[in-house]
């Protein structure tokens, strides 16, 4: 070693040194060199050995897949990948990671990490940094170090179509009525795939109809596809967190016919009598929240609303211009201070297919008794004939008086006498015994000279039936 000194002590004292080196000259410059490179190495790994590289922003990846969050059945809700950066700073000896770049490190939330439990809802997970190679870090230093992740599982449900909205629809007239309750949509249901707390959240669907129109019969739309997720207090859910199967829906929109028409009534007066019908019905009320007047014969008219859902049914009602509750009222039904005389609004409308809409129910018809009284005309049973007596028998009314009760106003009733009266039993449809006594109603018949007049109730007598042995 003292050697090669002495001989680069002499060297460089040589005033032209820069001669053509000797082999001992170039054994010299190449010793110097390999000694230069190990304190170069030396000072990089031992005195260097705190060398620091950071990074900022670096995103933070949210992968679940192949995870013990995944194990249990979980998926990531949120946050979204990216949402989330991280600034990293790794520390260590330069020969390791002098040459870092940021493409070389990956930042990520560790899902399996033992704080990963398999519950549902906001979980705080470790955020980690590695390198894409798999080579060893220094220390790192993370400016967020967890996160928060909102975990659920992901499920299916059936959810029923419960509704239909059709804002642009309408009926065709004020009598073409679009039918709610009856309103159809198929399927009737639909799967949906999403996360468990979300899928809670939804009561049923709604099926939005779009489409501008007016209607005068039932019809069916198809191809819909706009739908509305709803909760059970009627609000809007997102459908962002779902799969729904590709779907396209049919509904059935029906519509029924109203028809207001007024309400009226008939009666029946003996075909042999002279009667004014008419003053009659101008005293007839039609009787249910409050009294009404027949149409025709005064303003205040009594209204109902006729319901089919068969348009050859509502072709039929159309002909109408008013509705007969009854087919006849008997004249006898209107006695002064009597019992009104009830009718089913119902039973009639079912026979004719239709429905009451406006729920009269049960009607009321009775009189007016402005200015009428009620007399008795008593005449003998004597003058009361029987006929059209079945084959076989010999039918006779039992002797007595027969009282008939008229009604009228004072002026007409004046006009009858007993004597003026007529009366006879038709037993045409009479039920007969074998032999004995039965009841039939009599038919009575007042003169021609009044016409404001009847008789209520009918009298009724006594009929003796005897087989003639024919």
């Amino acid at each position: 070693m003292a050697d090669i000194s002495k001989k680069t002590h002499e060297f460089l004292k040589k005033p032209h040194w820069l001669h053509k080196p000797t082999r001992s000259d170039l054994l010299l410059m190449i010793l110097s060199f390999v000694m230069a490179f190990f304190i170069w190495v030396y000072i990089a790994t031992i005195v260097s050995g705190n060398y620091s590289v950071s990074f900022s922003g670096l995103p933070i990846a949210v992968d679940i897949s192949n995870s013990r969050a995944a194990a249990y059945g979980l998926s990531v809700l949120s946050p979204e990948t990216d949402s989330l950066s991280v600034d990293v700073t790794v520390s260590g000896g330069r020969a390791n990671i002098g040459g870092l770049n940021r493409s070389d490190l990956e930042a990520y939330v560790d899902f399996n990490s033992n704080a990963v439990t398999d519950a549902i809802g906001r979980q705080t997970l470790p955020v980690r940094v590695r390198a894409k190679n798999g080579a060893t870090l220094g220390n790192v230093t993370l400016s967020v170090t967890t996160v928060d992740v909102t975990l659920d599982k992901f499920q299916t449900k059936e959810i029923p179509v419960t509704e239909v909205l059709h804002p642009n629809l309408s009926g065709s007239d004020e009598e073409v009525v679009i039918d709610e309750d009856n309103i159809t949509c198929e399927p009737s249901s639909v799967v949906l795939y999403g996360p468990s707390t979300s899928l809670s959240q939804v009561d049923h669907l709604r099926v939005n109809l779009t489409e501008s129109e007016s209607i005068e019969q039932t019809k069916t739309f198809t191809n819909l596809s706009d739908v509305t997720l709803i909760s059970a207090d009627g609000s809007t859910v997102s459908a962002t967190p779902f799969s729904m199967q590709n779907v396209q829906f049919s509904v059935k929109i029906p519509v029924y016919y109203i028809r207001r028409l007024p309400v009226t009534v008939n009666i029946s007066v003996p075909s042999a009598s002279n009667f004014d019908t008419a003053s009659l019905l101008a005293r007839l009320r039609l009787n249910t929240d409050q009294a009404y007047e027949l149409p025709g014969y005064g303003e205040n008219n009594l209204y109902i609303s006729i319901k089919t859902d068969d348009p050859q049914a509502k072709a039929k009602l159309d002909r109408y211009d008013v509705w007969e509750l009854d087919d006849t009222i008997p004249v006898s039904s209107f006695s002064l201070g009597g019992t009104p005389y009830k009718i089913d609004v119902s039973s009639k409308l079912a026979e004719y297919g239709y429905e009451d809409s406006s729920n009269l129910g049960t009607v009321y018809v009775s009189l007016d008794e402005t200015d009428l009284i009620a007399e008795t005309r008593w005449i003998a049973n004597s003058d009361i004939v029987a006929i059209n007596s079945p084959a076989g028998y010999d039918c006779t009314v039992q002797a007595g008086r027969t009282r008939i009760t008229i009604i009228g106003t004072a002026a007409e009733v004046a006009k009858v006498s007993a004597a003026d009266i007529k009366a006879y039993v038709n037993l045409f449809n009479a039920t007969m015994p074998d032999e004995g006594t039965f009841t039939q109603a009599v038919t009575v018949v007042l003169p021609e000279t009044v016409s404001g007049v009847w008789v209520s109730p009918l009298p009724k007598v006594n009929i003796t039936a005897m087989p003639t042995g024919e």
